[in-house]
Formats: C-alpha cells, sequence, structure tokens
C-alpha cells in the first residue's frame, strides 16, 4: 500500500509533466508564428512596409497570448509612425 507522501509525490509528478509538455507545445507554436513572421518581413523589400508587417505580427502574437504586452513599449504608437511615414517622406 502506498503512503499519503508517495500518492502526493506521484501526484505533483504527474502534473509537472502535464504541464512541461504544455509549456513545451507553447513554446513550439511561439516559435513557429515567430519564424513564419521573420521569414514575411524578410520577403518584403520596403523597410516601411517590412515594420509595418512586424508590428501586425507582434499585435497578432499579444492577441493570441503568446506575447505579453510590454508597458514600456506602445504598440499604437510605433503603428502610427508608421501610418505618418506613409504621407511624410521626412521620416
Amino acid at each position: 500500500m502506498m503512503t499519503s507522501s508517495e500518492i502526493l509525490s506521484q501526484a505533483l509528478s504527474s502534473i509537472t509533466s502535464i504541464k512541461l509538455d504544455e509549456i513545451s507545445d507553447q513554446r513550439s507554436s511561439f516559435e513557429q508564428a515567430k519564424a513564419k513572421l521573420l521569414n514575411a518581413a524578410n520577403q518584403e523589400p520596403n523597410q516601411r512596409k517590412k515594420v509595418q508587417i512586424l508590428l501586425d505580427g507582434i499585435e497578432e502574437l499579444t492577441s493570441n497570448g503568446m506575447v505579453k504586452e510590454s508597458p514600456f513599449i506602445s504598440l499604437k504608437n510605433f503603428k502610427q509612425f508608421i501610418e505618418q511615414a506613409a504621407c511624410d517622406p521626412s521620416i
């Protein structure tokens, strides 16, 4: 008969294994999305459009929960800057 500490140890080991598998799947999914995004950006010759592709991709990763928004960096400000650059050649 197993003692309660052995049962607890097995339960914790099982939970840990499941969580590590989930994290591995999430990382794999993120790496695939990141590679796809970087490939799309590398294919674009126009620098402004390249940045737009990267911003859109980061925004998508953020909305999917793959990347947390930074309190120090505003994607909205970057998007406004890129929109302004489309109309103002001095940027």
